[in-house]
């Protein structure tokens, strides 16, 4: 087994004090907090947070620097240590900071020394709430309201993964497949459930595509997900999905919202970092697997001679 030295308590002091110094800025800590939904790195988002070229990048070198954020795929997102800081302490403080004037008045009431300690302890919880890491601080929940950032979000979360994703899909989206199939080749255990939709439009697009009108890597991308007996380290099965669902290392999970007024778009989009509920969609996950009917002879056929030429 391998060590991990401790910091001795100087060392600790100081890199406390690098990273507390590195957010008090109004600016960095702005920034910080839009990485945990990733910052594309392009012009637009400069012009989005009101900062000059200058400001905005010596504000994003200190982040890098200190070791909370870091660039992969041309988006800026939470490094291991930015997360664990943002998720257990940042989120935290945002929310005590909201009960500021109430935590002011349960002082006054303190200093009157007319209520014993468990008493107050006891109106805090009442009043403004149990801490959110005494209820679960496992537990992070993020709503995305475009599918841009949701896509991004899933394709930097998809560069942590350890061991495993399931993805069940009703739509193709080819930066998603190209960070899963990726993930695949380096020997993460990939599994896809595809809608069935997506094997018909498939088969219908390649009978009146000629191969030279895109690139060989934009096909194998697209056919690792709308064509389950191509070649691939992905296991791949047709089904009936119901909802987009993403699953990542058996604790974190990705949900599209569906908008039934418009359900052949994805626009929103719901993360959550939760054991319990990444298990119970796990469940659910297989469940669907395993009562997935295999595709006809014929668009078995057809889809393999597609991928032969």
């Amino acid at each position: 087994m391998v060590e991990i030295p401790e910091l001795a308590p100087e060392m600790a002091s100081s890199s406390i004090s690098q990273l507390l110094s590195t957010l008090s800025s109004n600016d960095s800590l702005a920034l910080f907090m839009l990485a945990s939904n990733g910052i594309k790195a392009d012009s637009s988002t400069i012009e989005k947070t009101g900062l000059t070229k200058r400001k905005y990048y010596t504000r994003l070198n200190q982040l890098i620097d200190a070791g909370l954020i870091s660039k992969y795929d041309g988006i800026y997102a939470h490094t291991s240590l930015g997360r664990i800081i943002y998720q257990n302490h940042i989120l935290q403080l945002m929310e005590t900071a909201k009960n500021r004037k109430t935590l002011q008045m349960i002082d006054t009431l303190r200093n009157t020394k007319q209520y014993s300690n468990d008493e107050i302890q006891n109106f805090i919880e009442k009043v403004v709430g149990r801490p959110r890491a005494m209820n679960n601080p496992s537990i992070d929940i993020k709503f995305f309201w475009s599918y841009s950032e949701l896509a991004s979000w899933i394709v930097q979360r998809s560069h942590y993964v350890k061991r495993e994703i399931l993805l069940a899909s009703r739509f193709f989206d080819e930066v998603i497949i190209n960070a899963v199939s990726s993930k695949a080749n380096a020997g993460i255990d990939v599994r896809v459930i595809a809608d069935r939709s997506l094997i018909g439009k498939f088969l219908n697009e390649q009978r009146g595509n000629s191969l030279d009108k895109v690139d060989k890597h934009a096909r194998e991308r697209k056919t690792v997900t709308t064509n389950p007996w191509y070649p691939s380290r992905v296991k791949r099965i047709v089904g009936q999905v119901p909802f987009c669902l993403m699953i990542f290392d058996r604790n974190e999970i990705a949900l599209e919202l569906v908008d039934w007024s418009e359900t052949q778009k994805i626009k929103w989009g719901i993360t959550c970092a939760d054991e319990k509920m990444a298990a119970d969609l796990t469940k659910y996950y297989f469940k669907l697997w395993d009562a997935t009917a295999p595709t006809t002879a014929q668009q078995q056929e057809e889809a393999a001679s597609l991928s032969r030429h």
